[in-house]
């Protein structure tokens, strides 16, 4: 891992700690497979060779390395993170915060299945077992748990893909990036 995210996940440990937080979740989603499968979805990513502005990334983490990530690979100006788990959203302030990164992101916290602004999005992703339906306009980037898919074609029609650009396994994710059609 590069030694600025690394120093950013240090800094954010320290200042969690200094206040009496607990810090299981936040170092979990730091952990080795995280790193992993995180940078596996940032290089397919960027593999493709598009551009895009605005990224909503969907689930219950806080998505800090998710974030870094996608800065090293990508050039996304914007991120909005969607979830329900508010220590999630606390925890990405915090990084945020501890590392006077400038706030280039929005927390929204709400359920997948209430959210409708889907097409003002250049990219998706999700690293939730979650069915969605891809809309026209944003290219998506999904990976999920091999139990929940048992092909990249079952995780491209849950998500109603009709392009796929990339599918592929590693472990026990699978992903698929590609859009609606």
């Amino acid at each position: 891992m590069e030694e600025l995210i690394l120093g950013r996940f240090a800094n954010t440990v320290a200042v969690l700690s200094d206040q009496s937080i607990n810090i299981s979740s936040f170092v979990r989603s730091f952990s080795a497979d995280q790193v992993n499968y995180n940078s596996w979805l940032a290089n397919e990513v960027a593999n493709s060779k598009m551009q895009w502005s605005r990224a909503l990334i969907i689930g219950d983490c806080n998505s800090c390395l998710m974030y870094e990530m996608l800065n090293k690979y990508c050039d996304i100006t914007w991120f909005d993170f969607l979830g329900l788990d508010e220590i999630a959203h606390r925890e990405r302030n915090f990084y945020f915060n501890s590392n006077d990164i400038e706030r280039n992101y929005a927390n929204i916290k709400m359920s997948y299945t209430d959210f409708s602004d889907e097409e003002s999005y250049d990219l998706i992703i999700s690293t939730e077992d979650i069915k969605l339906t891809a809309v026209f306009g944003p290219t998506y980037a999904l990976q999920v748990t091999k139990n929940f898919a048992k092909s990249e074609n079952i995780l491209a029609k849950n998500s109603n893909i009709t392009n796929k650009m990339f599918t592929g396994l590693q472990n026990n994710k699978r992903m698929v990036i590609g859009y609606y059609f």
